[in-house]
């Protein structure tokens, strides 16, 4: 890989490639960058631009997902959340994470469970990724595809209901 393209791409902590392009001249971060809540990411880096995100924000950019379409369902069942990456409009293919919920966050649910409190999962994951995080964490009801704006109506509606939430968060 070329040095310019590890310097840019390495985290701040891992500043050798970093300070050895800047002795170079080179440029380190993206042109423009934006957070799509609920969507993904947008940015731009030489004249390049690049998304990183959901299938939605790819639907609504109009970038055509056919080629990683057949691997997607495949590893949302193994519990991944996908990032469709597309470069100057085309599909680039796909980047698959791994959701793990909290330590204790199963043993949590039960005792919210033995109180006899409803526990739902919102998520903004889809459907099949959510079902196999809430299986781990012994969740059975399951709000899948909610985006970030719209999940605070939904847990206040819920909690009008008397019924609880677990949340927990991606590692890095």
């Amino acid at each position: 890989m070329p040095l310019r393209l590890k310097a840019a791409r390495a985290p701040r902590w891992q500043s050798s490639n970093q300070v050895c392009g800047r002795k170079r001249g080179f440029r380190l971060g993206p042109d423009r960058f934006s957070a799509l809540p609920g969507y993904g990411v947008e940015a731009s880096f030489e004249g390049t631009h690049i998304l990183a995100g959901s299938k939605r924000l790819m639907s609504e950019r109009k970038v055509d997902t056919t080629e990683s379409d057949n691997k997607v369902d495949e590893l949302a069942l193994q519990g991944k959340t996908i990032m469709y990456i597309a470069v100057n409009g085309r599909n680039a293919g796909i980047l698959a994470v791994a959701d793990t919920i909290r330590e204790g966050s199963a043993g949590a649910v039960a005792k919210m469970k033995e109180m006899g409190l409803e526990v739902i999962m919102i998520t903004g994951d889809s459907l099949q990724t959510a079902n196999h995080i809430a299986a781990e964490a012994g969740i059975e009801k399951v709000v899948a595809g909610v985006l970030p704006g719209i999940r605070p109506g939904n847990q206040k509606n819920h909690r009008q209901r008397k019924e609880c939430y677990h949340g927990w968060r991606r590692n890095q």
